[in-house]
């Protein structure tokens, strides 16, 4: 599946990207000597590969600079959920994968949350150049 060229954005890409872990299961506590530490928990890793596959399925698109992103959530679910709480998971699995360079350079965005989509569960997400941008 290629990215699709978002409508009357230039330069703007759309990737669909699995559904992320929330922020609670992104993350895992360990202590390091006697120091407590954050890793990135092996639900964490296997979704920022999952996001690298999707991302290398639709093309490996690749913009640089700062970045305006407008995010469509489709839960699996009719749960309530914060949208905040999905966007780091997705946010590093596009640095890791090459699409934005720093999640620092998202200096815009714009979450929807979208019916529940219990069969195809997705976060589709547009990125578009920011020419000018601070």
């Amino acid at each position: 599946m290629t990215p699709t060229p978002a409508k009357g954005k230039r330069g703007a890409v759309t990737i669909t990207l699995p559904w992320p872990p929330s922020i609670n299961g992104y993350w895992r506590s360990i202590v390091r000597g006697k120091r407590p530490a954050q890793i990135l928990s092996e639900r964490g890793r296997e979704y920022r590969d999952s996001v690298s596959a999707s991302v290398l399925s639709q093309g490996s698109p690749s913009i640089s600079g700062p970045v305006r992103v407008c995010e469509r959530f489709h839960p699996p679910t009719l749960r309530k959920y914060d949208i905040d709480n999905f966007r780091k998971a997705y946010r590093d699995g596009l640095v890791h994968a090459g699409v934005i360079e720093d999640d620092h350079l998202i200096h815009e965005d714009h979450g929807i949350k979208c019916p529940k989509d219990k069969d195809n569960p997705r976060v589709e997400i547009t990125i578009e150049p920011m020419e000018g941008a601070a």
